[in-house]
């Protein structure tokens, strides 16, 4: 991706494993379908910032620089909403 191939042509030229493009995208689905809210890719911004890279929708660049300049916040963990 950073060479500016397309994911498409990641996964024709590969026998390997790509961890993570399906996991990523499914994620990302998932908790737009399970949680409402304003601007999730806030609270979840490497997972959106990786399905949106993966997607096409950001360059590598362009999701690195998203990552880099969101506001600084405190993160917490409620597990009670996942298991």
């Amino acid at each position: 991706l950073g060479q500016g191939d397309t994911m498409e042509e990641i996964l024709a030229s590969t026998t390997e494993v790509a961890e993570g493009v399906d996991t990523s995208k499914a994620l990302v689905k998932m908790i737009r379908k399970e949680f409402n809210g304003y601007r999730l890719d806030l609270k979840y911004p490497i997972l959106f910032g990786v399905a949106a890279i993966l997607e096409g929708t950001k360059t590598p660049l362009e999701g690195l620089n998203d990552l880099m300049t969101i506001p600084m916040r405190r993160e917490s963990f409620d597990e009670s909403k996942w298991f």
